[in-house]
């Protein structure tokens, strides 16, 4: 599946349970309760980020950051 329909199928879902349309080119990469999500390691399914120990590694390292996670 090309990563432009992967994109499509998985903003569909947010699109309808907040009712306006998002664009990933808008979005903000230093959204708060994304890092408080990833710090408890619930990156299942999450690209580069989810493998055991990759995850196992995330509650210690605490990112709030993109730059956090590129370290």
């Amino acid at each position: 599946m090309p990563v432009r329909d992967v994109r499509s199928s998985r903003t569909f879902p947010i699109r309808e349970y907040k009712n306006k349309p998002i664009d990933l080119a808008t979005t903000p990469q230093e959204d708060p309760a994304t890092y408080v999500v990833v710090g408890r390691a619930d990156t299942l399914g999450t690209f580069q980020i989810e493998s055991r120990t990759q995850m196992a590694m995330l509650p210690r390292l605490k990112p709030r950051t993109f730059y956090d996670l590129l370290v």
